[in-house]
């Protein structure tokens, strides 16, 4: 079965902008498990709740984003409920923004895909 594409890849270019990120930590268990590889589209500003790529101290790092309602502020949690969530304002959320999660990979041959 072909799986069906995210609503946010539009056409070949876009897979040209996707990039690969392991998930090194327990974070975002049980959806996405330690090990596993998403795909991260580039991307500056809010678009939904989903699941972003954000800086922190340097690092990327995978976080559920949530925009509150009615207020300029994001909330980044993570699926793990042992990790605490933080609220940022939407201009913070902006300046550390890396990328939105589009997949969850599998990697067939780790020697061409070296992350």
């Amino acid at each position: 079965m072909i799986p069906t594409l995210p609503s946010q890849l539009h056409g070949p270019g876009d897979w040209g902008r996707l990039r690969p990120m392991r998930i090194d930590g327990d974070y975002m268990q049980p959806t996405i498990p330690r090990g596993a590889v998403v795909g991260v589209l580039p991307a500056d500003d809010y678009h939904a709740e989903g699941l972003y790529v954000v800086t922190q101290l340097g690092v990327p790092q995978l976080r559920r984003a949530q925009k509150m309602i009615g207020e300029p502020v994001v909330r980044l949690s993570f699926d793990n409920p042992a990790y605490v969530p933080v609220t940022i304002s939407l201009d913070e959320f902006r300046d550390i923004l890396l990328g939105r999660v589009v997949a969850v990979l599998t990697v067939l041959d780790p020697v061409r895909l070296p992350i």
